[in-house]
Order: C-alpha cells, then structure tokens, then sequence
C-alpha cells in the first residue's frame, strides 16, 4: 500500500504551486506523508531513500513532466502516477479533474503497477576526422536512457541527412530523410506517430525505427526486436558536404553527431514503473486520447 508521495510538480503548469498544496493537505487529511522533491537535482537522495513498495512519485503536470522523471528513477521500481495538468498525455494517468478520486483508489490500494521498457543510446566520435573541427567542443562519449524515444533530426540548412542504418551487424538500409525516429512502444504514440509510424501495445517490447520525411517511397517504419542492437551513422552528403544531426533523448537534446559518428541504440536492462488506476484496453485509452 502506498503511505508516501514524492512530488515531483512542473511549475509552468502550476504557478505558485498551489494545485500541490492542495494534493499535500488532501494527502495529510487521508493519512498519507507526502513531500516535494526537485528532480533531477535530488535524484540521488530519492534512490536512497524511496521505498518501492510504499512510496510513489506523484508527478504533476503532462507527459513531458512525466518523461523527465522517469530518467531520475529508472530502474528503481518506484512507481510513478501522473496527474495531467495540460493538454492530451498517453502517460498521465489522471485527468486534473479527479485527482481526489484517483488517490483516493491509490490510497485504498486500488491500483496496478505496469512495467515499461527503456532504450538506450550510446554516441562514438570519429574525433579524428575533419568534422571534429566544426566549432564547438565535442565529447567523445555519450550515453543516455529513453523511455519514449531517441529522435536524430537535422540540424542547420534545409538539406536532408543520408543515414545509414545497421541491425546485429547487418545493413537495414541507408535512407536520405530529415532524421530518424527510435521509439519504444511507449513512445510509439509521440514522435513515432507524428512521423508516420504505427501505434503499438506500450506494454510490448519492441522497438521501432521511423524515418523523418524520408526521399524515398520505400522507405517505411521498421518493427525489430526489442532484443536488436541498431547502429546509425551519417555518411558524406551527395556534394561531399558535412551533414549534421541532433540527437534528443525525451525532446532533451544531447549535441550533435557528424559524419564519421555512430549512435547505437539498444534496449536498456533497467526498466521504469507506471502506477495505474483502471485495466482499460489500448484501443479505448487511443480512442478517448485521439478524441480529446
């Protein structure tokens, strides 16, 4: 049963935090300890301290909201709840309309844990080539988690990026496009959509490779096992010129890679809890979100 609340609250979407205040005095009233915590910044003290099996991070605010935290606690099996406080979320579980409601069935025990796959993205420079000189100072190494997707997308002028795409060793294909979308069937409902891709169970494991805009008519969204390991690199555009993309984790950016730089993307061993309130099919929770 859950007797303790982190609260993690998106301040643009609560000014003055006075929604929090309300969910902080209504838990106090019901029994229950609740207190603020600021993520990512005290992301160490609540992997220390959180108990999975009693606390939650309650996170107020939308999907965005939701993703960031996500990141803090991953592997940790503390179970996040999300009351939406803006527009249309696949991840906030309740609607800032019955918040009373739903922690009251919380409280009452009246919930289930659902468990999410995370992927993961690793970037290896090519330091020793020309594009290492492009201006800004540049890392050798990044690694990142995601639980919705990793997104390479261009990044300057208004040319698109020939991308080549491996899976276990073996080419996919290499496609021109303005980037390629990575998802998890979490985020199969966010960028992956909006680019064309297929909506998917969130509780499958798989991932998805959708191109941005792509040249070509054959290239299509890929379903692969949640088990492959993808590796992207950007050869040498048709003038030779040095082609760039960005790399966003979550819509968090994370620099760019050039030509002679590989992103591998895989699935990550640690997962992430959602606490959730009703057993409701996926067809009816995308039919009530694609409505809304």
């Amino acid at each position: 049963m859950i007797r303790q609340f982190f609260i993690q609250t998106n301040e643009d979407k609560d000014p003055g935090a006075s929604f929090t205040e309300q969910v902080m005095k209504y838990l106090r009233e019901h029994g229950a300890g609740s207190r603020r915590v600021n993520l990512p910044e005290d992301a160490g003290w609540l992997r220390r301290e959180a108990d999975p099996e009693h606390d939650c991070l309650l996170v107020l605010g939308g999907d965005g909201t939701v993703l960031r935290a996500s990141h803090s606690v991953r592997g940790t099996g503390l179970p996040i709840l999300g009351i939406n406080l803006g527009h249309t979320g696949f991840l906030t579980e309740v609607n800032g309309n019955n918040w009373e409601a739903a922690l009251q069935k919380v409280l009452a025990g009246d919930f289930f844990r659902e468990e999410r796959m995370l992927i993961e993205g690793r970037t290896s420079e090519d330091v020793s080539s020309d594009s290492s000189t492009a201006g800004e100072a540049r890392r050798q190494d990044r690694h990142h988690f995601a639980l919705n997707d990793v997104v390479l997308i261009r990044n300057g002028a208004l040319r698109v990026i020939d991308f080549r795409i491996t899976v276990d060793d073996q080419l996919l294909y290499s496609v021109s496009a303005d980037g390629i979308v990575l998802s998890t069937p979490t985020g199969s409902t966010a960028y992956n959509y909006s680019a064309g891709g297929p909506i998917v169970q969130p509780t499958a494991e798989l991932i998805l490779i959708t191109p941005i805009c792509p040249h070509s008519i054959t290239a299509k969204s890929i379903v692969l096992s949640a088990d492959d390991r993808i590796v992207i690199e950007i050869q040498a555009g048709r003038a030779g010129e040095e082609g760039g993309a960005e790399v966003y984790y979550d819509g968090i950016s994370d620099g760019l890679i050039l030509r002679g730089d590989r992103l591998e993307v895989s699935r990550a061993e640690q997962t992430v809890q959602l606490l959730r309130l009703e057993k409701r099919s996926f067809l009816q929770t995308v039919h009530e979100k694609m409505q809304s």
